[in-house]
């Protein structure tokens, strides 16, 4: 495997396939348990917060009271995100005209083959999923304090 300068990783053509089945696989996998993570924190403490509103007679709020729908409703786009991610494989490869013209044993730029960068959308997912678990567990806390 050859580096050269930032973002590029050059490796021989026979092992371009491999590469790239691996990448796919490697990032739906991470997708598809990044994905349950939030729906499990707000289930649970969910749970807690519409006992302890209640105990004291107040209404939870809308975002609090349907987070756990919502949250696995995003989850199970993301989990379908994630399959699509992990099987997608090497189908294209063989038709690029990059990779037919390229002898054996030659390096290429695998960066070529992944033109979308999945570690953008693993950040976006993340902040996406933190600003919810924010709104739907912090936010009625809060509320819930400011009333007593």
């Amino acid at each position: 495997m050859y580096n050269k300068g930032i973002g590029s990783k050059y490796i021989k053509k026979e092992d371009v396939k491999d590469y790239v089945l691996q990448r796919n696989k490697y990032f739906g996998i991470v997708f598809i348990f990044m994905s349950l993570v939030p729906p499990f924190i707000i289930y649970s403490v969910i749970g807690k917060l519409q006992s302890m509103y209640f105990e004291l007679n107040v209404d939870l709020p809308f975002i609090s009271q349907h987070a756990v729908l919502i949250s696995l409703a995003i989850s199970f786009i993301i989990i379908l995100f994630g399959i699509k991610v992990m099987f997608r494989g090497n189908m294209f490869i063989d038709q690029d005209p990059l990779f037919i013209n390229t002898k054996a044993g030659e390096m290429i730029d695998v960066n070529k083959y992944n033109p979308v960068n999945i570690e953008i959308f693993i950040f976006i997912w993340l902040g996406l999923s933190v600003g919810f678990m924010v709104m739907a567990i912090i936010q009625p806390i809060y509320s819930l304090t400011s009333t007593i």
